[in-house]
């Protein structure tokens, strides 16, 4: 049980396929489920020991979708969250259009399929103004013999990331397409990048090493009004060392109640045909 529990979309109920259960390592502290909250809230069990798994409740078979229940909290949450996106809808708070993202644009270049743009196309047709072109470059230095700088002084680089390794974030520019050619069925292009405050040209980069991300703070999570709520823990994993009186905590210990907010962002949108 960790990050990649966001990935799996809730269902209720029977519609579920898997369940949270204290896992059945043995680097998880069982005996701290013995211990009061205010024992737990020392220095000394602020480690990693109590842990979680995800373990299927029915036969899930290859290419089936993973589903948990994330509680009845979280549904009546999300149900809230629709009727009042359908509320501002109709007040024209929110636009019904949605701008594209990367993941909407990415598909249609993917395996060679369209051309990354060269300035004079990108003139007629822009790219959305809500992502980047980025590509993985690893470069080195042109063969002896070809030409190493522009007539304006800037360098050329060959691009020379033709390994797993190169197509890392550390690894990842910013760049504009300068040139484009087709070579052996694919296209190779010429790049520009920026790297360490100085400009430079790229050469020889393949198709594969490009491609959209989001602008920062654009994605989906930073539009306004977006939904988020905590995913549910059912009450019977709890030990009842855990569980206070009545359902109330000490007045000392009480917690004020979370309200759900929204992200109040850029309400701008655009219409956007790729």
């Amino acid at each position: 049980f960790g990050m990649n529990t966001n990935l799996i979309n809730h269902a209720s109920g029977d519609k579920a396929n898997v369940k949270l259960t204290w896992s059945t390592m043995e680097f998880n502290q069982f005996k701290w489920q013995g211990l009061s909250p205010r024992e737990l809230s020392s220095p000394k069990y602020s480690r990693v020991g109590l842990v979680m798994d995800i373990v299927a409740t029915k036969d899930i078979k290859k290419g089936d979708e993973i589903f948990l229940d994330y509680g009845p909290e979280w549904q009546e949450a999300w149900d809230r969250h629709v009727q009042q996106w359908k509320d501002r809808l109709d007040l024209g708070d929110i636009r019904s259009e949605w701008p594209l993202r990367a993941l909407e644009i990415t598909p249609k270049y993917l395996d060679g399929g369209a051309p990354y743009r060269i300035p004079s196309e990108l003139q007629k047709k822009p790219y959305p103004s809500k992502v980047l072109l980025v590509a993985f470059i690893v470069m080195e230095d042109v063969p002896l013999g070809e030409k190493r700088r522009e007539t304006d002084g800037t360098p050329i680089r060959k691009w020379a990331g033709d390994s797993k390794a190169a197509f890392q974030g550390e690894f990842m520019y910013t760049c504009t397409v300068l040139e484009r050619e087709q070579v052996d069925g694919s296209y190779v292009y010429k790049l520009e990048i920026e790297h360490v405050d100085e400009v430079f040209h790229i050469v020889g980069v393949p198709h594969r090493a490009i491609k959209f991300v989001d602008k920062p703070e654009q994605s989906d999570q930073f539009m306004p009004h977006v939904f988020r709520h905590k995913i549910g823990i059912p009450d019977s994993m709890f030990p009842e060392v855990w569980k206070t009186k009545g359902g109330e905590e000490p007045a000392d210990e009480k917690e004020e109640e979370e309200e759900e907010e929204y992200y109040e962002g850029d309400d701008e949108f655009e219409i956007y045909e790729e």
